[in-house]
């Protein structure tokens, strides 16, 4: 019953569960090495080797703990500590991430973000676009509609105003005409009268008649009459024409009033003074129409924005998509495409451009592949970097030069089919180029059956003979391991020379071939040493003990010998174990 899979699917799920939950606890040393690959959330290395079972969480706990230290890729640690093969690991990445990467060493960060889907990244780049414009157009709209609109509103508030005062005026004119009779009379009741008379007229707020020692003598409100008034405007607020002085208060329920005076004189006596208020509240609600108005503009006018944007943007996506998706292609090393923009002489300019570039980028990039199969790639750098140059005449510099060879293989030669010694060496090959240029090394070249590794040149390190001791040490460690169950005669019988020295490095040859090459006593002496080496062993120099820390290294007794062409003898060290 247990074997049903109705009772197989809880467990199953339960599985993915847990192991998703573990995944989890993982992230968060991954994201503190270094984040996520692509700013598209795909998945870190780490769980895509979990994923394809070829490590385990201990495993990948133990090369985010070591990785800490390191200054280089996750699946390079991971290959570094054994815990799986290279091609394992750049199998398990191009068949998750869908791309082409040939070694861990390359940038496969850069090689995952240009697999981005085309539609996805158009996708992001129309909605940018049209965001930003209709975000400009708007913004851009709006500021001038709110400027305007307070432009319009300040300069009609102005107008209105003057008008009221202009109004004013020839109400307080009126009133203090009528009133002369009623002063020299001395006619409270036709004074009064008048008063009334006057606040009859729109927007008027009361008109008062006071004598000239400021008595009141009439007034819209009769209970102030027979008070003083002080008809003085506030500091600085007055303003005074054709004999008028007016300025605008607010009253106790915070409403604009406009307040007029002028004196009353008969035969040059002055008899009184006349004072006036009118309410500006009027202007206020107009203005507020005139607000919602320019408002309800102002929407409109945005409205019409956004669609001219959208509008104005889809002829721009166009032809930006086309080069987008050329783009795309030219991140798959897909170059056969072409864009084809008509009616849009600046896009076509710019297409042509970009025709020429990408046709110039794959030459470049189809000599890099084919070249650098047979150059090494920190000197195929420099020649692509500077071709038109006669790059690297020769420059002294110190260097450790690391060389390998086969005990005796010349009799495995003898006894073995020609198609079996090439598979064997290119398995040797491998494993050496590998450990060397993981520690940041260049094979300079083959020879027969011995490997030339340089450190230090062209690629400058400071640490560069303990770079050349640990991968000569990793080298050795992974020929062992790969000699279980091997039956390449080669691997055990690999012995290591290195030495430390000066060196010139640079272009040697004829004006028909040239190569990036490093002569000097140094190398003479690497291969000296390599000689002394039996299979398995790793020789150094005393020049290079020198530049390593001795609690590192555990040596052997130290042998002097004298090589041919040297007038000293060079000490020599069998290293025995190592703290790397």
């Amino acid at each position: 019953m247990s074997n049903s899979p109705l009772f197989r699917l809880p467990q199953a799920a339960n599985a993915v569960a847990s192991f998703r939950s573990r995944v989890r606890k993982l992230r968060a040393p991954l994201a503190r090495i270094g984040g996520k690959l692509d700013p598209f959330r795909t998945p870190w290395v780490g769980e895509v080797l979990l994923k394809e079972r070829l490590i385990t969480e201990n495993q990948l706990q133990k090369a985010l703990e070591r990785q800490q230290s390191l200054a280089q890729p996750i699946g390079l640690t991971i290959v570094e500590m054994g815990f799986a093969e290279e091609y394992e690991v750049l199998g398990a990445i191009n068949k998750h991430y869908k791309i082409a990467a040939k070694a861990l060493s390359e940038n496969i960060a850069a090689l995952i973000k240009s697999r981005v889907t085309f539609r996805k990244a158009l996708g992001r780049l129309r909605t940018v676009i049209r965001f930003r414009l209709s975000v400009a157009v708007i913004g851009l709209t709006w500021v001038a509609m709110v400027a305007l609109s307070l432009v319009v509103l300040r300069a009609h508030h102005a107008q209105l105003t003057e008008q009221a005062v202009r109004m004013g005026r020839l109400n307080l004119n009126f009133v203090a005409e009528t009133a002369k009779g009623g002063l020299v009379n001395n006619d409270l009741l036709q004074l009064n009268h008048v008063v009334k008379a006057a606040a009859l007229n729109e927007g008027v707020r009361y008109g008062i008649i006071a004598d000239k020692g400021g008595v009141v003598r009439a007034h819209s409100d009769p209970t102030l009459i027979g008070s003083l008034l002080d008809y003085e405007a506030p500091e600085g607020q007055g303003q005074r024409e054709d004999g008028v002085a007016y300025y605008v208060y607010q009253d106790e329920r915070g409403l604009d009033v406009l307040h007029l005076s002028r004196p009353v004189s008969f035969q040059d006596e002055s008899l009184g003074r006349i004072h006036l208020g009118v309410s500006l509240d009027y202007i206020a609600e107009r203005l507020k129409h005139e607000g919602v108005l320019l408002i309800l503009l102002s929407l409109l006018i945005v409205a019409f924005g956004i669609v001219l944007a959208v509008s104005v943007g889809g002829n721009f996506l166009r032809p930006l998509s086309a080069l987008l998706f050329v783009t795309q292609q030219q991140g798959t090393h897909e170059r056969d495409y072409r864009v084809h923009i008509r009616n849009n002489h600046e896009f076509e300019d710019l297409v042509t451009s970009f025709d020429s570039i990408s046709r110039e980028l794959g030459q470049k990039l189809l000599m890099e592949r084919s070249f650098g199969r047979y150059v090494n790639p920190h000197v195929l750098k420099m020649i692509m970097a500077r071709p038109e140059e006669a790059w690297l005449g020769g420059t002294r510099n110190e260097a450790t030069i690391l060389f390998t060879d086969v005990r005796g293989f010349t009799g495995i030669v003898e006894s073995r089919e020609p198609e079996e010694i090439v598979q064997a060496l290119n398995e040797y090959f491998t494993i050496a180029t590998r450990a060397i240029v993981l520690q940041g090394g260049y094979v300079d070249k083959y020879i027969g059956d011995a490997v030339l590794g340089v450190f230090g040149v062209p690629a400058a390190h400071e640490d560069h003979a303990e770079r050349a001791v640990k991968a000569a040490v990793k080298m050795q460690k992974e020929l062992k391991r790969r000699a279980r169950g091997n039956l390449n005669p080669l691997l055990l019988r690999v012995g290591i020379g290195i030495n430390h020295g000066v060196v010139v490095a640079g272009s040697i040859g004829s004006e028909e071939k040239m190569e990036f090459g490093i002569i000097g006593d140094a190398v003479n002496v690497a291969a000296r040493l390599n000689e002394m080496a039996q299979g398995g062993e790793i020789i150094v120099s005393e020049s290079v003990v020198q530049q390593i820390p001795r609690h590192l290294m555990t040596l052997g007794d130290i042998r002097r010998k004298k090589f041919r062409g040297k007038s000293e003898r060079t000490g020599a060290f069998k290293v025995l174990r190592t703290e790397f």
